[in-house]
């Protein structure tokens, strides 16, 4: 006798928001908004567990506007452009998921600082060009075909 099993393999694409900020900058808040755009690829472990693998482009950074009714007249801004990814675990419960997983990020092209006069032109950038982190997410299905994701990430390296 001769059997033979196959992993089920579900691709997905990945289109979203990002909120971000970057620890010291002096601007509390995730307030620059950002774009991801990408792909998965997951399978099934068990009736609810799941495992995901994904790439994608996240644009990044650090944003503070000009206030000027507040007298506030700074402004900064920091891009932040990286290919990332992330290898999650997941468990389902009806309609949501939670998952935990790491992630690995390579910063591609050169960050943008701007301020209120303009951009910035430093020799040294503080950013290093790879990026290693841990983060949790709860996912919402909407139907068979759409999926509210809200993750929380944070990096590992300074």
């Amino acid at each position: 006798m001769f059997t033979c099993s196959a992993q089920v393999f579900k691709p997905g694409l990945i289109l979203g928001i990002s909120g971000s900020q970057i620890e010291g900058d002096g601007y509390a808040g995730y307030n620059k908004i950002g774009f991801i755009g990408g792909g998965f690829v997951n399978t099934d472990i068990s009736k609810k567990m799941s495992a995901q693998f994904e790439i994608y482009f996240i644009n990044k950074g650090s944003f503070d506007a000009l206030h000027p009714d507040k007298g506030d007249f700074d402004s900064f801004e920091v891009n932040l452009n990286y290919i990332e990814i992330p290898v999650s675990i997941r468990y389902k419960h009806h309609r949501f998921m939670l998952e935990a997983g790491l992630y690995i990020a390579k910063l591609i092209g050169t960050p943008k600082l701007s301020d209120e006069n303009g951009e910035i032109f430093v020799n040294q950038y503080p950013f290093k060009s790879f990026d290693f982190g841990g983060f949790l997410g709860l996912y919402f299905y909407l139907n068979d075909h759409f999926i509210l994701n809200l993750r929380s990430k944070n990096s590992l390296i300074p």
